[in-house]
């Protein structure tokens, strides 16, 4: 059996990336796209694939997200909610996104500044409604990328909805790299 809870990103090595198939969440999209753009940082190319079935598994060199209950996945078998809950700032809730954000938080962003907080604030917004009833309009846009009626385009709508998450995060980037040069620049209030 397969033992997803050693599978912690590693950079510089880590090259595939495993997220659930099904209807499209925010958390899981932007784990992949956080995944895509830290591994490429280490020099590799990442492969990104959609299965529930975590038992097929094999690899050393993969991180499993939101499936398999390993260190990036927030669900237990009882309903409650993993260790990695004391991460998120807003409910103490967290996702798939948020537990991987800890380990790539370096990669993406160097130092602490007031763009970090503003993303790590939206992570929390996509957590929380993850994990509860609540919606808002990021999470719902991800969910609707989700086709309805033609799954020959599912594979080609969950490349459209990680591109849209690694957009987002490389504005977030950028904004950080201006800030850490003394650049003023509206910093957006979430």
């Amino acid at each position: 059996m397969f033992n997803a809870t050693l599978n912690k990103f590693k950079g510089g090595t880590t090259d595939t990336v495993y997220i659930h198939a099904g209807r499209f969440h925010a958390d899981d999209m932007m784990f992949a796209a956080m995944a895509d753009i830290a591994i490429r940082r280490g020099g590799k190319k990442p492969t990104i694939i959609r299965s529930n079935d975590v038992e097929a598994v094999r690899g050393d060199n993969i991180i499993i997200g939101d499936i398999g209950r390993g260190i990036y996945d927030h669900h237990m078998e009882d309903g409650n909610f993993s260790i990695g809950t004391q991460y998120n700032t807003e409910d103490y809730i967290a996702a798939a996104c948020g537990l991987l954000y800890r380990d790539v938080v370096k990669v993406l962003f160097k130092e602490k500044t007031e763009t970090r907080a503003v993303f790590e604030a939206f992570l929390d917004i996509i957590e929380h409604c993850d994990n509860t009833p609540d919606n808002n309009t990021f999470s719902d846009s991800i969910n609707f990328f989700t086709p309805t009626t033609d799954n020959s385009l599912v594979d080609e709508r969950a490349n459209l909805a990680i591109k849209y998450c690694k957009d987002i995060i490389n504005g977030f980037i950028s904004a950080h790299q201006k800030e850490m040069k003394g650049k003023i620049w509206a910093i957006p209030k979430v």
